[in-house]
């Protein structure tokens, strides 16, 4: 029986995408009550610990690593990261680090027409990104794609995350569909502050579940203790 024709299933779709928009206007509230400059701390904090855990395209992986404890090897140096927005939790310092590493570079850049979003190649974050039609920054039109199954790493950004690895996004679906790809094998880490971390992320099965998040306190691994 299908959702159209099951009550039931229905009513529990409806039930979820309710409960996304109450948690969507509380984030938003929480968010928009952190001072930037404790975004900014709380940012760089979480940053930290993705460099210090092992995950990173490029770094020595030792048996005591995270990465090592989950089973992954090493990647060929792709790092997918974001170019965030006002009073979202900024990953600049994840992109400056990638640059500066001679790791390579992706960010988001979206079709808005076709809800379909790629990785585009950024080797300067000052020249190669411009501010695109929805306000957001964005790589330059003549910035070349990165095909999904060379990213070794995505840094995803979100509105709310849960420790089973759920993320709360901001509707539009394109992160999901990204990493839903059959191509993409990489890793992905969540970026949030410490407001962000939420006892339950509701979701619907097209809702990517990421393998870390990374907060100011610690790196969250999904299925790990506490």
């Amino acid at each position: 029986m299908d959702a159209q024709r099951d009550p039931d299933h229905a009513s529990d779709a409806r039930a979820i995408v309710e409960q996304k928009r109450a948690l969507r206007a509380r984030m938003r509230q929480a968010m928009a009550a952190l001072p930037p400059v404790e975004l900014q701390r709380q940012s760089a904090q979480a940053w930290g610990h993705i460099l210090s855990s092992g995950l990173l395209p490029g770094r020595d992986r030792g048996a005591g690593s995270l990465d090592a404890a989950v089973g992954n090897g090493v990647g060929a140096g792709v790092l997918m990261a974001y170019a965030a927005m006002p009073g979202e939790t900024d990953p600049r310092a994840a992109c400056a680090w990638a640059l500066a590493s001679g790791v390579r570079l992706g960010i988001p850049r979206v079709s808005w027409e076709s809800g379909l979003m790629e990785a585009a190649a950024v080797g300067d974050l000052d020249r190669d990104l411009v501010t695109g039609p929805q306000g957001l920054l964005e790589p330059v039109a003549s910035a070349p794609i990165i095909d999904a199954a060379e990213i070794d790493l995505v840094i995803v950004p979100g509105l709310a995350f849960d420790r089973s690895g759920g993320r709360l996004g901001r509707g539009g679906g394109y992160f999901d569909r990204f990493l839903s790809r059959p191509g993409f094998r990489g890793r992905t880490i969540g970026f949030c502050s410490r407001a962000q971390v939420v006892e339950h992320v509701p979701r619907e099965p097209t809702d990517v579940v990421l393998s870390f998040i990374a907060t100011p306190d610690g790196l969250i691994v999904r299925g790990g203790p506490g």
